[in-house]
């Protein structure tokens, strides 16, 4: 039996993949959400996977000691041998996920170029348009056959879950990524769960990139893995307002140069700090979701992302000629899907249009997204901003001096994991800090 059967490159992979299953069983739930043993080129590793897999639903222990003496029995002593070879070649079971989707892609550009084989003999044998695009089709309905996690039965979602429940016991924040305010956690039900959109809406104005920066920035002091995607603003103006929440000097100081001495010496102390944080930022003006995963794929651990906002997301150019709510609906399930393939949570600010202003308390309800596509339906939580004093008749007046501080209301209108309801928090407009406060009030 042939055991490379092709590929190097691929056969190390898929190798790496058997080697982890050997040194962690454990691996074998991941393993079996993104592959199927049709995905293994090398006869040798796909009988192992096969024999893997079998061993569990056998209720047997899968060990590097039986599989080794079945594959002996079946294949003989050299197919057997490679398995110490297969551990060799997988240093940490860490990245077994990764292992597996090269192991994925590897298998789809082989269906590709056998469905690009079958459709030149067919077209080169004299069929006509109509029999082309039906095998065209057949074949693409194959590939999709071949992915893992569409139908699952029973049994492997009791084991999906015994896996999840035995790793949240031991780590409560397995479960999710928290965004440093603790009220705003307990609210959402620990955190922002692995795999959820949160969609944070507000009116021009209101502070939606202010709350982002400053959850970032928490996640970040943490010393968790956060990427900011800034659409608007530059690497500057973000630094700016990293600068500004940390140091608390106002923004405007820090953009224009207005500091003395004894402040850029305050300063040099906090940049040393931010500097020391994991806190990313892609910045590029024009930026698909396939780019911002690209990004997001660049950063080791990542623990969230942070998107401002949803409106500049730019549309793929097959997109580009159906009508906006459409666009919108299509970029909404990319970046869920984005997230539940990271298994991190993706947070999207996203603008409101100010019509909405027209109700007596200008408070934003959920109705106030229903031109931005199916936001409302893929997301997680939606959580809307709101500033009483932004709309207070005081400031209309020639004498007006705005308040040092003023309330933020943060309204959880749609909660999947947890309840809905308000947190009330303190806005900072000058130095862009956003804080909790001893006293809420909820209204759920």
């Amino acid at each position: 039996m042939d055991l490379s059967n092709g590929n190097q490159s691929n056969y190390i992979n898929e190798c790496s993949v058997i080697g982890c299953l050997i040194k962690d069983p454990d691996t074998l739930a991941d393993v079996e959400q993104i592959l199927t043993i049709a995905d293994f080129e090398s006869d040798v590793c796909r009988e192992a996977y096969r024999m893997a897999l079998k061993m569990r639903d056998d209720g047997k222990p899968i060990d590097f000691v039986l599989i080794r003496a079945e594959m002996n029995r079946e294949l003989g002593e050299e197919c057997a041998q490679f398995l110490t070879g297969c551990v060799d070649m997988a240093p940490t079971t860490v990245n077994v996920k990764l292992y597996c989707l090269e192991v994925k892609r590897d298998a789809n550009d082989r269906r590709a170029a056998r469905i690009s084989r079958e459709l030149d003999k067919a077209v080169y044998s004299g069929a006509d348009a109509e029999e082309i695009v039906s095998l065209a089709q057949s074949k693409i309905d194959e590939i999709k056959a071949s992915e893992t996690g569409d139908v699952v039965d029973s049994k492997s979602m009791v084991a999906a879950w015994n896996e999840y429940s035995k790793k949240v016991r031991n780590n409560p924040e397995f479960a999710y990524s928290k965004t440093g305010y603790p009220y705003l956690d307990r609210k959402l039900g620990g955190g922002m769960f692995k795999g959820g959109m949160y969609i944070v809406g507000a009116r021009p104005g209101m502070g939606k990139t202010t709350l982002g920066v400053n959850i970032a920035e928490n996640i970040a002091t943490a010393q968790k893995s956060v990427m900011f995607v800034s659409m608007e603003m530059s690497r500057i103006q973000i630094m700016a307002k990293r600068m500004s929440c940390n140091a608390g000097i106002p923004y405007t100081r820090l953009m224009n140069g207005s500091i003395d001495a004894s402040t850029a010496q305050e300063m040099a102390i906090v940049l040393e700090v931010l500097a020391s944080r994991p806190f990313y930022l892609a910045d590029k003006s024009r930026m698909t979701v396939v780019d911002i995963g690209r990004a997001a794929r660049k950063i080791k651990d990542l623990s969230a992302i942070v998107v401002d906002y949803l409106g500049l997301i730019q549309v793929p150019e097959d997109q580009q000629q159906k009508q906006r709510y459409e666009q919108m609906t299509n970029i909404s399930a990319d970046i869920k899907a984005l997230a539940k393939v990271l298994n991190i949570p993706v947070m999207v600010l996203c603008q409101l249009n100010r019509e909405s202003t027209k109700t007596a308390d200008k408070r934003p309800s959920l109705t106030d997204l229903r031109d931005s596509g199916a936001i409302e339906q893929d997301a997680d939580a939606v959580i809307l901003l709101h500033r009483p004093e932004y709309y207070s008749e005081d400031k209309k007046k020639n004498d007006y001096v705005p308040p040092e501080t003023e309330d933020i209301e943060l309204i959880i209108a749609k909660n999947r994991h947890f309840e809905t309801g308000m947190v009330k928090m303190q806005w900072r407009g000058t130095t862009g800090e956003i804080l909790e406060v001893s006293v809420r009030h909820d209204d759920v």
